[in-house]
């Protein structure tokens, strides 16, 4: 659990936000006294020598002390979910969930960034001592934010899909 009050916090706000020649420009409001307070938590779960779980939760509640309002760019609630999930003995799986609730842009107009969730996948292969090859894809439903929307802060980023191999060069080949 947390509890912040502060004091002359410096936050984006997208009611100090404008365009000049197709660039963004952000200007920054002072908030004289904030609160901030919440609860994050993780837990780890080895259920088995081959299955591996995690899970972590943060929930936020802000207020601008002096307007009563919510703060900007601070999510409500943001969790994330990891699988971790050895297939054969030297293969692995790793599956990583983010999902991250609306959030205030402008507190002018009550704007808000919509929610988004993402999904990360990985396939590791030991290939030999201290080598392991690996395929993956980030963001594989491709969640993007909407560009032609100014109030969107989701992920930047769509989907990106790879492959590589590690080498450990500390002696163990």
């Amino acid at each position: 659990m947390f509890y912040n009050r502060v004091s002359d916090l410096i936050q984006t706000d997208m009611s100090n936000f404008s365009v000049v020649n197709g660039v963004a420009l952000y200007t920054y409001r002072n908030v004289a006294h904030a609160r901030t307070q919440g609860l994050e938590t993780t837990v780890r779960w080895q259920a088995t020598s081959r299955l591996g779980l995690n899970a972590a939760y943060t929930y936020t509640d802000t207020e601008d002390l002096d307007t009563g309002t919510e703060l900007t760019r601070r999510p409500r609630s943001m969790a994330r979910l990891g699988l971790d999930w050895r297939l054969f003995p030297r293969t692995e799986l790793s599956v990583r969930g983010r999902y991250q609730s609306s959030e205030l842009v402008d507190s002018t107009t009550g704007a808000r960034s919509p929610s988004w969730t993402t999904l990360d996948l990985v396939l590791n292969q030991k290939i030999g001592r201290g080598a392991t090859a690996f395929i993956g894809v980030n963001n594989l439903f491709d969640r993007q934010r909407d560009f032609s929307n100014a109030n969107d802060f989701g992920p930047v980023a769509g989907r990106f899909i790879y492959l590589g191999a590690r080498f450990n060069t500390d002696g163990a080949f």
